[in-house]
């Protein structure tokens, strides 16, 4: 299965690349999984979240800052799209604000439990519509809030317009 993110990595010379690629492949992000190919004279790395991603092309880039990167890609099949798992851990007063941008986002959701203070929800929501996302979560709580995603496969494409390209 092709993972559902990618970036190309450019301008790295050709010597460096298997080294690049080592230390792209080597990073252990707090969720996800990262992996990485050699194609001509770029690097593509692919991982299974935005955060995967992100630490990848940290380590890369610390190594070699003057490397260009392309745009993150979404890989779709002909019919399906990646999906995630996303998991808030939130105040209990932001619970509707949060369930409400999920479902802007187009996600599903799955359980939703509280504990005084203290809401949990689980949701499912296509990886496009969560690029961003716990940024966004951050500003709006100010910082009150736990993200953690996780690439969970694919699902049947929505008709959603522009947005599912």
């Amino acid at each position: 299965m092709e993972w559902p993110l990618s970036v190309t990595v450019r301008s790295i010379a050709a010597s460096d690349l298997p080294r690049a690629a080592a230390l792209a492949a080597s990073v252990t992000p707090p969720s996800g999984a990262v992996t990485s190919r050699l194609t001509g004279q770029n690097l593509v790395v692919s991982a299974t979240t935005e955060l995967a991603i992100e630490f990848a092309l940290a380590a890369v880039l610390g190594a070699f800052p003057d490397a260009e990167l392309s745009n993150p890609e979404v890989h779709y099949t002909s019919t399906h799209e990646p999906y995630c798992l996303v998991r808030l851990v939130c105040p209990a007063h932001q619970q509707e604000l949060l369930r409400t941008d999920l479902l802007r986002r187009h996600g599903r959701i799955v359980d939703s439990s509280s504990n005084g203070d203290t809401c949990h929800i689980q949701a499912e929501a296509p990886l496009i519509e969560l690029f961003g996302y716990a940024t966004e979560v951050h500003a709006i709580t100010q910082g009150l809030t736990s993200v953690a995603a996780s690439f969970i496969g694919y699902k049947p494409l929505a008709n959603r317009g522009a947005s599912a390209a």
